[in-house]
């Protein structure tokens, strides 16, 4: 659920149970309401986090907060616009299937005659006649999931003689459907991205003789640094998903699973040998290439 109300001076406050826990899901959302509302989006507060206060929301998990609760903001933006054309055609005097919202006022699209958003939120709120808090709501649930896609690709130099390896570069094409910020949405792939790699590359628990952890806490557990990682170009392939808010669709998780494979598919390719166990080291590459 979302809900977005107009206040007196034109700006708008905008309250959603999905946290942002870093994707920068908050700005995807002020930028949904902004689009259908037709303002600034520094004209928009987003309130978050506390669901004794905003509406419900399941939570952010699945890939599921731009795609699920996204659209939940952009319907209580387009609930909100409603009611906004309405004022603004009494304020007119013009029928309100002929005014849109554009630029922070609500223009005439046959006469070019408007009403800005904060005359009309002062209106609604003071105006002598009638008086109105104008509140938008929307909610959004769906059994609908369309899938990303993602191809990832590696490039590697693998010694044939020890088995150590260099990941020389890794890239990977994402098709998340329209992206809402595409800044945002390159750093989630890159993100995830180096994630995956190190997924591929470090993570693994090794036991001793009597079945102990032999690393038992972060200090000694070795993760591949931002400067450690290779770099890594992200690539967004734009499509339009019908059902999610403005064509996009979710991003998070895809890029996190596929660099494993397509380094074990790069070693292949380089020695002739595949890795199919997690993670991928120089030692397992040696026993391989020495089976040959």
């Amino acid at each position: 659920g979302a809900q977005i109300m107009m206040n007196e001076d034109g700006s708008f406050t905008l309250m959603v149970g999905g946290v942002d826990i870093g994707t920068g899901a908050d700005t995807a959302f002020v930028q949904i309401a902004a689009e259908v509302l037709g303002c600034e989006e520094t004209d928009i507060v987003i309130k978050t986090s506390d669901t004794d206060n905003t509406p419900f929301d399941y939570g952010a998990y699945a890939s599921s907060t731009t795609y699920i609760s996204g659209r939940a903001v952009k319907k209580a933006a387009e609930d909100a616009k409603g009611k906004i054309l309405e004022w603004a055609s009494r304020m007119l005097e013009e029928p309100a299937d002929v005014l849109d919202t554009e630029d922070g006022a609500v223009v005439s699209e046959e006469t070019g005659d408007s009403v800005t958003l904060e005359e009309i939120g002062y209106e609604s709120v003071y105006g002598d006649e009638t008086r109105e808090h104008i509140l938008g709501q929307g909610t959004h649930s769906t059994d609908e999931s369309p899938p990303p896609f993602a191809a990832q690709f590696a490039d590697v130099t693998v010694d044939e003689e020890t088995g150590e390896f260099e990941v020389n570069k890794l890239a990977v094409a994402v098709d998340c459907g329209v992206a809402i910020n595409p800044g945002m949405a390159e750093g989630q792939v890159e993100g995830a991205n180096h994630m995956s790699y190190e997924m591929a590359t470090n993570e693994g628990i090794t036991f001793d003789d009597q079945g102990r952890a032999e690393v038992a806490d972060y200090d000694d557990y070795e993760f591949p640094t931002a400067a450690a990682s290779p770099p890594i170009e992200s690539i967004l392939v734009e499509t339009h998903e019908p059902t999610g808010p403005f064509g996009a669709k979710s991003v998070a998780e895809v890029p996190t699973n596929t660099v494993p494979p397509a380094l074990s598919n790069a070693v292949r390719d380089a020695v002739g040998v595949r890795i199919t166990e997690m993670p991928i080291t120089a030692g397992k590459i040696k026993a391989k290439l020495d089976e040959e």
